[in-house]
């Protein structure tokens, strides 16, 4: 390749790594050099490969340990890595820039040492300007997110000590169902509010989540929770998976899972948003 369609960037980084590897003359394809053997090594595997729809080469074949050396993504060249964590600061806006200085930075380090990506959003709020939007809408999702959660895995938990059945009377006085039927109308309000600069987010909150609105009286709220959890079962992958929860009479149910066991109920984060990822990252390009 000479680069026609990996833009300025690309050239520049293939250039940097093709030097720090000793693999000189592997984009322009000069002739005797090592650069060119390991390109034409590679563009033979992969054209090989490309017919017969699977790896052509075998597996002692000894240029795998040469591409594992020299493609390694955990120990890049200085050079190189500084080159990428250049251009990751760089973008239309400062939101990632941003995001990875706090990240580097004493108060982000701090925070990320905690294990808790919550405590690490709290702790950028304080400085961000960028991201301060996005959040603002992740806690608000994520608070309508633990409150269900909670209740949910409550009501596995119960069932589980108390002979894998339940019925509606029950499921409804434990705490976790209790607490979130007096705080979701807000939670749900204030998430509401915050996503509206995120469209598509929005629309998918409002679609996904909209029946568990129908009612907030403990009972009638449990019923629509299972019910909601019957649809996140039909609709997965490839034909639906079995529910956790049987339905066995009108108003009384059988447990059909062990997935509640050992699940911590707490205020963290349900879901994770890459903060380590990009933490990760940093270190493999030695900066963190």
């Amino acid at each position: 390749h000479d680069g026609s369609s990996i833009g300025d960037f690309g050239v520049q980084l293939v250039d940097v790594w093709e030097k720090e590897q000793s693999l000189d003359g592997f984009r322009l394809k000069e002739r005797g050099s090592g650069g060119n053997s390991f390109r034409n090594k590679l563009y033979e595997a992969v054209s090989n490969g490309l017919k017969v729809g699977a790896v052509a080469k075998p597996w002692s074949w000894d240029f795998y340990n040469s591409l594992a050396d020299t493609l390694a993504p955990k120990s890049p060249g200085k050079k190189e890595a500084q080159l990428i964590f250049e251009r990751l600061l760089g973008g239309e806006t400062e939101s990632r820039a941003e995001l990875m200085r706090f990240l580097l930075s004493d108060d982000g380090r701090k925070a990320n040492a905690s294990g808790s990506e919550k405590q690490v959003h709290s702790e950028y709020l304080r400085t961000s300007i960028y991201n301060r939007p996005l959040l603002l809408a992740i806690q608000a999702y994520e608070r309508v997110c633990r409150l269900l959660f909670n209740a949910f895995y409550e009501i596995l938990q119960w069932m589980e000590t108390h002979q894998s059945k339940g019925d509606l009377n029950q499921l409804s006085n434990l705490s976790q169902v209790i607490n979130a039927c007096n705080q979701l109308p807000l939670a749900f309000k204030r998430a509401d509010e915050l996503l509206i600069p995120f469209t598509g987010e929005s629309k998918l909150f409002l679609e996904h989540f909209q029946q568990l609105r129908e009612s907030f009286n403990p009972k009638e709220f449990t019923r629509l929770l299972i019910d909601h959890h019957y649809r996140v079962q039909k609709n997965k992958p490839p034909t639906g998976k079995a529910p956790w929860i049987l339905q066995h009479t009108n108003s009384s149910y059988l447990l059909n899972s062990t997935q509640g066991s050992g699940v911590q109920l707490n205020d963290e984060y349900v879901h994770q948003y890459r903060t380590y990822t990009l933490v990760s990252f940093m270190k493999d390009l030695g900066k963190y």
